[in-house]
């Protein structure tokens, strides 16, 4: 953008009279006090402000073949580089071919502008008068700018006709009499060195007061002729143009006609009244101002609809079930008048109730596991999650031990081997429910069902297993090998082995006689004493030894002392046998739950809840930084049904809800689970709430996240105003981060297993081929080049990942198509498209497919299939190397495909535009998803032609977060993620 600054200076002579003058301020770095003052001129000052301002065009030696002459045409262009506006007051630009010192008076140099200083200001309008007296060398010379300090703010020394070699950079030569100037290429860089300028590309004469000149020979400027300042030397349009305002030219001439009120272009009217501006028309009756016949009736006032029966004309009365007029019986589901309808918590006339499948009058319930048409009654028998195998009871009498099994889906059949004993009985315990037939030796255990059964899920003691010699003192479980119903081997986790033992001292109460001896298994009898009294102490006299506990009136400790108390112990709060549980709590005034028993929480906007607190028991909760207020008198309520963070739920006690005005706090609460109500203060006319909601302002919400120790704005699925006392139920609150590192998630674990392996890649190809659609969750961890799109560039850098490969191609990939044939060498590792492969793949390489979309990688390296003939031109064809990095094939035939690509800006406030590309004619459809994946908008469904389009979308109502945007064109779909920051 042009800016020039017209302003004349006065021209100061001074002579180096360095020997004779001296600066006196002691501030100065060149301090002298042994010599004449000089009044400030020659004191230098430490400053470690650049301001920003270079020198950055020079005109020193103008071409006479273009009709220019050195003292019309010279010029020295300042520019503003900095962030702050610079007043150049007392400022000096000295040249070393003169001993002239030009000093500045007022003037202010804002950041992006150009100062024009020149020989002849006629020359250049606006431009500040530099002195035909004040010539530029034509070979070389020294040009310092000062600040009023005298400190050099900058300085650039340009030397014409120089011999270049290896210790010297030459200056330009184009702009000695040439027709060029000087300017600098970049303000950043540094203009002492010739190799940061250039000969100007607009010649002659530079672009004093614009923007430097690029290799095209642009000038900037407006360059729309229907601007009030076009520019008709502008090659580049900088976004200057300004226009006359709508109805007048830029003299402010009115060119339309003037209305009733004589505004121009005004459509003010005269009404029927002849009032300028009025509003009376004539009604459908001819009457000036009249209201129109009344409703149902003409203008004579005759009824022009049908009577009700009431007989009102155009009435909507009528007879209800039972034939009253206006009556508001109605049959009700079952036929019946004034019925009540299908009674609460049934789901049909006949009195029958939804079963856990949603089936009218079924008998599917819940079993103990939480399965709907589950069959198993004790949750001790419900699976957990996988599949183990693992000892049970053990009876060292019988000889025997019992083999659990925890499914989490059906087993067909198993085997496994014993080590440590000699088997010789099998029998079947919850096995034998499922047909299972028992086959053993002394070592090993088979079991299936011949007629086809199977053991469901369940956690339960399968076989029972006898044993008649054991010859180690541990037994383990060896060898598993379990089946599904598809004969498929299952992963099984094996439990610990199991020590077969017993306590082999005769007077232990459990004495054994056997083979091997336990290491502190043995228990011995307890000495009890008899409580006479009841209060859980014995007498020391009247003790005796027991194996097992007696039962009533004896007890295991004596020393009774107060009769009256059971434990003869009173704790804090006073209660006998206590334990201070009745009376501890929150004793911190500070705290959330201050004056809050263990298990109380504030149920009002005053934080503590004034129970009698006398011991802390460490409970204390308190809000999280920026959190806290004041209760004020006035206060709204807003009630939260649900809440989310990054799609997850809150954590309770944990995260917390905040109300905030203007960055002040009015109303916090912790997340304690649905319907969390968070109490926001108002003004109510005392000093401590000057800055708390006024009536009908909009509070701002915001989640704070105990993981991320931070706070996010929050959006809410309806706003409401504040208006004291009032209640308000919203149904819910959310808030995004988007960083999903932040949890402990990684990029390429698309499966959440805290591992990244080949089913993570089985799930990123199910992406790329559309077979399953992505959580916003998967979109991230999948898209693993983060580029915001899925294809097989993704699957190759995570295959990579999986396999440890830092792949750098050694050749360099290359692939050439002709009409329908692909032929690719080299490092290639995978190629996406859509259409109908003809040709065979190489059986080393990947492919699959879903409908026309076909994908074929590589998991070790590069593909093995080098030509690909297709039925037609393949469309939406990617090619990557063995790296990840996309491929262009060499040809121009490839036919483009439909591409959706990334919104611009984003992300955004409150408009971005949205590009995609249509191979031909065809139907498409974008929709925009909010981060919950629920539906917001439309942009466009319909009928494109062939080619490249913009759909923009204004998001000005939409509240800040992440959206997702989904194109839909046939069997097409893409979508891409799009985050709107107000």
């Amino acid at each position: 953008m042009k800016f020039l600054v017209f302003i004349f200076f006065l021209s100061l002579s001074f002579a180096d009279d360095s020997g004779w003058w001296g600066c006196h301020d002691e501030s100065a770095l060149n301090y002298n006090p042994y010599s004449w003052d000089c009044g400030g001129w020659c004191c230098e000052y430490e400053d470690c402000n650049d301001y920003g301002i270079v020198i950055n065009e020079i005109n020193y030696n103008p071409a006479s073949s273009f009709n220019q002459s050195d003292e019309d045409y010279e010029f020295i262009e300042l520019y503003n580089n900095g962030l702050d506006n610079v007043d150049l007051h007392g400022w000096s630009l000295s040249n070393s071919t003169t001993n002239i010192c030009f000093t500045f008076d007022d003037l202010q140099i804002e950041p992006g502008q150009y100062v024009v200083i020149a020989r002849n200001p006629s020359t250049y309008p606006n431009s500040i008068d530099f002195g035909l007296h004040n010539s530029l060398s034509n070979s070389e010379a020294t040009l310092t700018l000062r600040d009023s300090h005298h400190n050099t703010i900058d300085q650039v020394s340009y030397k014409d006709n120089c011999d270049c070699d290896s210790n010297l950079t030459c200056w330009p030569t184009n702009s000695d009499a040439g027709g060029a100037t000087l300017e600098l290429k970049d303000p950043n860089l540094s203009n002492n060195l010739g190799v940061n300028w250039q000969d100007s590309f607009v010649i002659p004469g530079g672009t004093p007061g614009y923007q430097n000149s690029t290799e095209e020979g642009q000038i900037f400027g407006c360059t729309d002729s229907n601007a009030c300042n076009f520019d008709l030397e502008a090659t580049a349009d900088d976004g200057s143009c300004d226009y006359a305002a709508e109805n007048f030219d830029c003299d402010g001439n009115c060119l339309v006609e003037l209305d009733c009120f004589g505004e121009c272009g005004g459509s003010a009217t005269l009404d029927c009244f002849d009032e300028c501006g009025g509003e009376a028309v004539i009604d459908d009756c001819g009457e000036c101002g009249g209201s129109g016949p009344a409703e149902n009736f003409d203008c004579d006032g005759n009824c022009l609809a049908e009577l009700d029966c009431f007989g009102e004309c155009g009435g909507s009365a009528a007879l209800d079930c039972f034939g009253e007029c206006g009556g508001d019986a109605v049959i009700d589901e079952c036929g019946e008048c004034d019925g009540s309808g299908i009674p609460e918590g049934e789901c049909d006339c006949n009195g029958n109730i939804l079963d856990c499948f949603g089936e009218c009058g079924g008998d599917a319930v819940v079993d103990s596991c939480g399965d709907c048409g589950g069959n198993i009654t004790d949750e001790d028998d419900c699976p957990i999650y996988g599949f183990e195998v693992s000892f049970g009871d053990f009876d060292i009498e019988n000889r025997s031990v019992d083999i659990n099994l925890s499914n989490e889906s059906d087993v067909a059949g198993f085997q496994f081997s014993i080590s440590g004993l000699d088997i010789t009985e099998v029998t079947a315990l919850s096995a034998g429910n499922y047909d299972f037939s028992i086959s053993n030796s002394e070592t090993t255990v088979i079991g299936f069902s011949l007629s086809g059964g199977l053991i469901p899920p369940s956690n339960s003691s399968i076989i029972r297993i006898f044993y008649s010699n054991q010859y180690d003192s541990e037994i383990c479980i060896n060898d598993p090998v379990f089946s599904d119903p598809d004969g498929n081997e299952i992963d099984i986790e094996v439990g610990e082995c199991l020590a077969i033992s017993a306590c082999t001292d005769i007077e232990a109460c459990n004495y054994f006689d056997y083979n091997y001896t336990c290491l502190d298994c043995c228990f011995y009898a307890q000495e009890y004493w008899l409580d006479t009294d009841g209060d859980g102490l014995g007498y020391l006299e009247n003790g005796s030894y027991f194996c097992e506990a007696p039962g009533t009136e004896w007890v295991t400790n004596h020393g009774d002392e107060y009769p009256n108390c059971f434990s003869n112990i009173v704790d804090s709060c006073g209660q006998c046998d206590g334990d201070n549980s009745v009376c501890s709590g929150c004793t911190d005034e500070l705290a959330f739950n201050y004056s809050c028993l263990n298990g109380n929480w504030p149920t009002s906007a005053t934080y503590g809840c004034t129970d009698e607190v006398l011991v802390d028991d460490g409970s204390c909760i308190y809000p999280p930084n920026g959190f806290s207020f004041i209760q004020s008198t006035r206060q709204a309520f807003y009630e939260f049904e649900n809440a989310s963070f990054n799609d997850m739920e809150l954590e309770f006690m944990g995260s917390w809800i905040g109300a905030f005005r203007d960055g002040v706090c009015v109303g916090s609460w912790p997340w304690v689970g649905q319907f969390t109500t968070v109490p926001v203060m108002g003004w109510d006319e005392s000093e401590y709430s000057e800055n708390y909601m006024q009536e009908g302002e909009f509070p701002e919400f915001y989640i704070y996240d105990p993981i991320l120790d931070d706070s996010f704005p929050a959006v809410l699925s309806e706003e409401n105003p504040f208006i004291n006392l009032e209640f308000y139920h919203i149904d819910s609150i959310t808030a995004v981060s988007n960083n999903w590192s932040d949890y402990g998630f990684m990029l390429g674990d698309v499966n959440v297993d805290y591992q990244v392996n080949i089913v993570d890649i089985t799930n990123q190809v199910n992406f790329v081929l559309e077979l399953d659609t992505p959580t916003p969750y998967q979109i991230w961890a999948a898209d693993m080049n983060l580029d915001s799109s899925l294809n097989v560039a993704d699957v190759v850098y995570l295959s990579n990942h999986v396999l440890g490969l830092a792949r750098v191609s050694l050749d360099d990939g290359s692939a050439y198509i002709n009409n329908n044939t692909l032929e690719i060498n080299g490092a290639i590792g995978g190629i996406q498209f859509t259409g109908q492969l003809l040709s065979s793949v190489s059986q080393s390489d990947v492919i699959k497919s879903n409908g026309d979309k076909t994908i074929i990688y590589a998991l070790d390296g590069a593909i093995s299939t080098s030509k690909f003939v297709f039925q037609d031109i393949p469309a939406d064809l990617v090619i990557v190397d063995t790296d990840g990095a996309i491929i262009t094939p060499s040809s121009q035939i490839i036919a483009s495909g439909f591409a959706l690509e990334n919104a611009y800006p984003n992300p955004f406030n409150p408009s971005t535009v949205i590009s995609f590309e249509v191979p031909y004619t065809s139907n498409v459809r974008l929709d925009v998803y909010n981060v919950k994946g629920e539906y917001e908008l439309t942009l466009t469904d319909e009928v494109y032609s062939k080619g490249n389009y913009n759909v923009e979308w204004n998001a000005n109502s939409f509240s800040s977060g992440l959206y997702f945007v989904r194109m839909i064109s046939g069997d097409y779909m893409s979508m891409q993620k799009l985050m709107l920051v107000k």
